[in-house]
């Protein structure tokens, strides 16, 4: 413990591995090196995991790899700086408040976030969500704050499966159009009552009706 964050640490006791670009075998260790993840807060008190991450040779002469990490997919990807589930949480926070309340929602939940990176997260897990077995056909269009009362985006969300299908860097009609115009399956949109959007709609997609909420 040091202040009020909780560092948890961590050993992989798997002394084999698989090669991440080849998938063969290896037991022969090159190195190691630690890994911090922030997780989810616990009773209040921030939590970093502090992974002891080992490296093994690769002893496929075909591979172009000669050393890899092993792969702690749980803990996220080797990128990340947050486990798996505090992204979640993180990406449904954005989602409800958007990037500002969200990131003080996160401060008061004991999550140190900025709000741009929360767009970010937005971004990056929205085009994640976008692919579908079936094209979408009642969706929601509606206004977000990139910064309350300066700038503002269209945000579009799949009413029937309950997940955003994409995030528009402007709030116009055109935008709005063009983006309907890829997706002819759209019969009925629930929209914001600004006129750029009853506008966009019947442009895009002049044969769906539309309900202003």
């Amino acid at each position: 413990m040091i202040g009020h964050r909780l560092i948890v640490a961590l050993k992989h006791q798997g002394r084999v591995a698989h090669c991440t670009a080849c998938g063969a075998t290896s037991s022969r260790i090159h190195g190691w090196y630690r890994r911090r993840v922030e997780d989810l807060p616990c009773s209040s008190h921030r939590v970093t995991l502090e992974i002891h991450v080992r490296r093994f040779r690769c002893d496929n002469t075909m591979c172009c790899r000669r050393t890899f990490a092993q792969c702690l997919a749980q803990f996220g990807a080797r990128q990340q700086r947050r486990t798996a589930r505090a992204q979640t949480v993180l990406w449904h926070v954005g989602l409800a408040l958007s990037g500002a309340a969200g990131a003080r929602l996160a401060q008061r939940l004991g999550i140190s976030i900025s709000g741009e990176t929360i767009l970010r997260l937005l971004k990056r897990n929205g085009q994640k969500h976008v692919a579908t077995t079936s094209p979408p056909t009642i969706i929601g269009v509606d206004d977000w704050a990139f910064k309350r009362a300066h700038r503002y985006g269209t945000l579009l969300v799949d009413l029937e499966q309950r997940r955003p299908l994409d995030r528009l860097p402007h709030r116009d009609a055109t935008s709005v159009a063009n983006w309907l115009t890829g997706n002819r399956a759209i019969r009925i949109v629930s929209r914001d009552r600004a006129g750029v959007y009853a506008e966009g709609i019947t442009r895009g997609a002049p044969q769906a009706i539309q309900v202003a909420n």
